[in-house]
């Protein structure tokens, strides 16, 4: 069994240990494979990744849908929970996942917090807006093969998928881009493509080819 107390301690935010809210956060486990809707409509709500990688796919009311991958370590839903909107996230589980659900709308409210927690969660949030601004600078200055590489460099040199349409949007590569991408980084034996899972096969070998693309 997972202690609450525990988690929130490897957290930071052991501070809700001691408020009403404690009985608020929950622990979900979702296997490798799982599909289901784990988080659903709960409105002032928003989840740490606290293990694994999963695929959240958000649904707009004209039919289209966006994905993203989120891994340990990574919030989803605070933009949400702050705004009190209701957002559907239904998740595909890469790896055994572990996710708690936060009450994050009463932790940056007075009746409900303390200063201590409200300055963490700031923190939080800050961090995040600069990871996301990272992110786009990132995508702004590299090509798209450089930052398909860096992109796999992040996940630990290994990347697992459903399809390469799934994956190609993801990082917001053409298909047909991608496709010539990853038959070049095969050919040059700097990655291996197997069902399901592209790895980098010599990580030596990688990093000069990276360098290589700097010059």
């Amino acid at each position: 069994m997972i202690d609450k107390k525990s988690i929130l301690k490897k957290m930071n935010l052991e501070e809700l240990i001691d408020l009403p809210l404690f009985e608020e956060v929950k622990v979900m486990r979702v296997k490798s494979g799982d599909d289901g809707e784990i988080y659903g409509y709960r409105s002032g709500k928003a989840w740490y990744i606290l293990k694994g990688r999963v695929k959240l796919t958000t649904y707009f009311e004209d039919g289209r849908e966006f994905f993203w991958e989120s891994s340990e370590g990574e919030w989803v839903g605070i933009p949400d929970s702050i705004l009190g909107t209701e957002v559907e996230y239904d998740a595909h589980a890469y790896t055994d996942a572990i996710v708690i659900e936060l009450p994050f709308r009463k932790m940056i409210e007075g009746e409900y917090s303390s200063p201590t927690l409200l300055r963490k969660v700031i923190r939080i949030m800050a961090d995040m807006i600069k990871k996301n601004e990272e992110a786009a600078l990132i995508r702004l200055g590299y090509g798209d093969e450089k930052y398909f590489l860096k992109y796999l460099e992040r996940n630990n040199y290994i990347l697992r998928y459903k399809t390469l349409a799934d994956l190609s949007e993801l990082l917001n590569i053409n298909m047909r881009t991608f496709q010539r991408i990853l038959k070049r980084l095969v050919e040059k034996n700097i990655v291996i493509k197997k069902r399901g899972c592209i790895e980098v096969e010599d990580i030596k070998r990688y990093r000069s080819y990276i360098e290589d693309l700097s010059e």
